[in-house]
């Protein structure tokens, strides 16, 4: 989500305000509707008690007095007045007091009747404006049930803030503090994940959400899904577990391996009470919803019936091909198996009913929706999800974006959404009649093998992954997700305007986008017909050049294509424009000089023996620097078109060429300091080096990064190096070589990096994944701090190093916030639950009195009962096995 770098400074300015007598949400938006109010004194005196600058005269008095008694009445939600919103975020006036409201609640309003709701309201409204929060002081502020989904908070001052029951999904509170702070309640929309001790193949609610199966290779691991505590562990396989299935009572599970045994687990007494077996891998397996049939899937070629209380054989169907998944219907007539094709069984008389077109290669799995209207499944090869109308077989949907394989899905029961799993290491949410992504969970740092789904506690997904994790995730309708600006797919280039007030970046979805450095609000966005590598802004500001399929010139102040460039038949690899906005350099493995305005080429410069990626005019025009993929750097000398080679980086792919067929390029990235006497190179051996462009000497090589670095760009005063690299951190260095800061938390590699100067304060864009982020440098006592000003995109959340000393929160929100890597320890720690038992004529039932949600659900106090039994035999705080 885009945010601003703060909220807004006015100009010292007296300013007229008229308030009518009825005022709606359209009015409090309208700057025309405010009306004159105080002096300037009393405004002074209000900054004095809040501790904020407020450099122009505005009528606080009346105009606060009547925005508090106003804004408690207004429904603050997901379909909030879209014109108070746009009026926020292109007003100054109506988005300070909002703010004043807010920071006044624990102060100076703290006494005015209907201040919480109307501060929570307040904050809400600015939040959804995208304003930020980020390093302000909103200590004691009270707020309770305010939203701040996605808010912008990242080192803020909230010391004995009320933020009981606030909605805080993917808000970024890195470096916050929160000690004293009131978090109870508090909504995070993700629950502490469950660390396992091996890769977790497969993951399984049971049918009333209290209970969580998870495989750990060879083991299956049974969990009280609310807390995640460890109940026991069943032993037996002798191989990978591929697929479980729990009884619609929870009295028994079963699972399948590789090993070709299915077991069934009878739950209260830990034991395996029946084994059964293929000739070859058992992949799947799928229960009826009355528990009296389970069938197993396997590379036999072969699906089996079994009674599951027996382990008597009920028979078989022998197919072609390996049965790689399986779902039933949930009227238990049919079901539909994954192997070279999408087939549909009649259960009764064993007869394949229909085949269903997909991936010619074949369909790795296979789900049914809970009405048994949906069919679906997804390619091997293609990777795609088709969803199958079961009453016409046709395909009505597919939805395409995942870039490895989908091992796993979930279709809610009003169809209205759809869930996958991928070995991309994400989850898609999709709006499957619109066959559109709506949102994207990340966290995983491994392939995801399965989800699970359950309806308990307002609905909860649950993932599980090679990377010996289990993560749970909040599922909620899409009304109620955050907007996001998202740039979809990868950034690869960002460019900063001279004046600082804008950037380009460019995406492979073929979007070449400009974006408003105070704000982060995307003003333009230019289309491509395929993906764009590269976008660079003349120093006039007057162009802007992509590569896309061809080197396209665009005005900027239209936003039209002025030239298209392409080199014969060979692809535009990199670029550069002159100082002076006259000239464009491009280049594949000749380079080329052309005239701007005229769009012809004046010059070629032949020689690189490779494909060249990197090219840079010197800040006087006078020399180019080139780098081929071999890692050959050359300075071009313009007036006599002579070259000098530098030599140093060696090449460590190019022994890779006759096994892979491609030599990735040794120098990723040039930079030129102002000066023109040294150059900076970055490298795929995970090294910059340091160049005198005089001598030719290499100065320094700079050691630290563990990945490729992809980019590096000096400060404009030439102080500073940034280098962006594959082991998701950007360094900062001096040109000696030694590095002066790592700026850590990218979820993806950084793709690239620029440098601005702005107003007398260094700023550094950079690009990663998905994500443009702008940062500030700040120098204090020789030390550098990077401040995050806005970010473009906000689906992840980001608690590193949040203090919570004396902080009162829940259970579960202590333990994500540790996992996180919060500092302190809570004054108190409040149950998000409690358990209460009583007896009724059917003997024990619980009464359960959750939080909110939760829900009420029978059984719970008779299995609890057994649990505790059991465990009280066995030795204190062990599983049982």
């Amino acid at each position: 989500m885009n945010r601003t770098t703060a909220l807004p400074t006015l100009e010292e300015e007296n300013i007229d305000f008229d308030f009518s007598e009825e005022l709606s949400e359209q009015d409090i938006a309208s700057q025309n509707t405010l009306s004159s109010c105080i002096t300037k004194n009393k405004l002074q005196e209000i900054s004095s008690i809040l501790n904020i600058a407020i450099p122009f005269s505005i009528g606080m008095d009346e105009l606060i007095q009547r925005i508090i008694i106003l804004i408690p009445q207004l429904k603050v939600d997901s379909n909030i007045s879209s014109s108070i919103i746009d009026s926020l975020k292109g007003n100054n006036e109506l988005s300070w007091c909002l703010f004043i409201i807010v920071r006044g609640s624990g102060t100076f309003f703290e006494n005015v009747s209907g201040i919480e709701k109307a501060a929570a309201n307040a904050i809400t409204l600015l939040n959804k404006a995208e304003k930020s929060f980020s390093n302000m002081n909103l200590s004691g502020i009270n707020i309770p049930n305010s939203d701040l989904s996605g808010a912008m908070l990242d080192s803020t001052q909230l010391v004995g803030a009320n933020l009981k029951n606030c909605i805080l999904r993917n808000s970024w509170l890195k470096n916050a503090n929160c000690d004293n702070a009131n978090l109870h309640g508090s909504e995070w929309y993700e629950r502490p994940y469950i660390q396992i001790t091996e890769a977790a193949y497969v993951c399984r609610y049971s049918n009333d959400g209290f209970y969580l199966a998870v495989a750990c290779d060879k083991n299956i691991e049974w969990y009280e899904a609310l807390t995640g505590r460890l109940i026991c562990i069943f032993k037996g396989h002798m191989e990978t577990i591929s697929a479980i299935v729990i009884s619609t009572d929870n009295e028994w599970l079963a699972s399948a391996s590789i090993d070709g045994n299915v077991k069934i687990w009878d739950i209260y007494n830990r034991t395996c009470s029946h084994t059964l077996t293929h000739e070859d891998a058992a992949n799947s397996l799928a229960i009826s919803l009355n528990g009296e049939l389970l069938i197993s899937a396997s590379s036999d070629t072969t699906l089996r019936f079994w009674d599951p209380k027996t382990g008597e054989s009920l028979g078989l169907i022998k197919h072609d091909y390996a049965f790689l998944s399986i779902a039933i219907s949930p009227n238990g007539k049919w079901l539909a198996s994954a192997s070279k094709n999408v087939q549909l069984w009649d259960l009764e008389t064993k007869e394949c009913l229909h085949t269903l077109e997909g991936d010619p290669n074949g369909t790795l799995f296979v789900t049914i929706s809970s009405d048994g209207e949906w069919i679906s499944g997804v390619g091997i090869d293609d990777k795609i999800i088709r969803i199958w109308d079961a009453k016409t077989k046709r395909c009505i949907h597919t939805l395409s974006g995942h870039k490895d394989w989908v091992k796993s899905i979930v279709i809610s029961d009003d169809r209205k959404w759809l869930a996958s799993a991928s070995w991309d290491k994400t989850i898609h949410i999709w709006d499957p009649n619109k066959e559109d992504c709506i949102h994207i969970l990340e966290g995983h740092e491994e392939p995801i093998e399965c989800i699970s789904y359950s309806k308990a506690d307002g609905g909860w997904l649950v993932s599980s992954s090679f990377d010996r994790t289990v993560r749970f995730w909040r599922i909620i309708p899409r009304n109620q997700l955050i907007n996001f600006k998202e740039v979809k797919n990868k950034v690869t280039s960002i460019a900063l305007s001279p004046d600082g007030r804008w950037a380009a970046s460019a995406d492979t979805n073929g979007k070449l986008r400009q974006w408003d450095t105070n704000t982060g609000l995307c003003f333009r966005t230019i289309e491509h017909v395929s993906a764009v590598y590269s976008v660079k802004i003349s120093p006039d500001m007057q162009w802007i050049v992509s590569i896309s399929d061809k080197l396209y010139l665009w005005d900027n102040k239209t936003g039209s294509c002025v030239h298209t460039i392409k080199h014969n038949e060979d692809k535009v690899l990199c670029m550069d424009i002159s100082t002076d906005s006259n000239y464009l350099v491009s280049a594949n493995q000749n380079i080329y000089i052309w005239d701007i305005k005229k769009g012809e080429c004046i010059s070629d410069l032949p020689g690189h023996s490779s494909k060249i990626y990197c090219i840079l005019f010197s800040k006087d025009n006078q020399w180019i620097a080139s780098a081929s993929q071999e890692g050959e750097l050359r300075l071009w000398n313009l007036s006599t078109k002579n070259c000098r080679i530098l030599e140093g980086h060696k090449s460590i792919f190019s022994y890779m060429h006759s096994f892979i067929g491609y030599i990735p390029p040794d120098v990723s990235s040039l930079a030129i300091e102002p000066d023109n006497q040294w150059m900076v190179t970055a490298s795929f051996d995970k090294t910059l080096r340091l160049w005198d462009v005089n001598s030719g000497n290499c100065l320094q090589v700079f050691k630290g990064h563990s990945g490729r670095i992809f980019s590096v760009a000096i400060s404009p005063d030439g102080a500073w190096i940034a280098s962006a690299s594959e082991d998701r951190t950007v360094r900062l260095w001096n040109k000696q070589g030694k590095c002066l800061g790592i700026l850590q938390g990218f979820v993806n590699s950084v793709n690239d990096l620029c440098w601005n100067l702005k107003d007398g304060k260094y700023f550094l864009c950079t690009a990663s994944g998905n994500l443009i982020s702008h940062w500030e440098m700040i120098t204090e006592h020789d030390q550098v701090k990077m401040c995050l000003k806005w970010r473009s995109v906000r689906n992840q959340l980001c608690l590193q190093n949040v203090s919570i000393n004396k902080t009162t929160l829940s259970q579960r929100a202590f333990d994500l916030l540790k996992q996180y890597g919060s500092k302190g320890e809570p004054v108190n720690v409040e149950n998000e639950f409690s358990l209460t038992y009583g007896r009724s004529s059917y003997g024990f039932s619980p009464m359960i009195s959750f939080t909110k949600e939760y829900l009420i659900l029978k059984q719970k106090m008779l299995r609890d009962k057994e649990i505790e039994q059991i465990n009280s035999n066995k030795k204190p705080d062990a599983p049982l096995v």
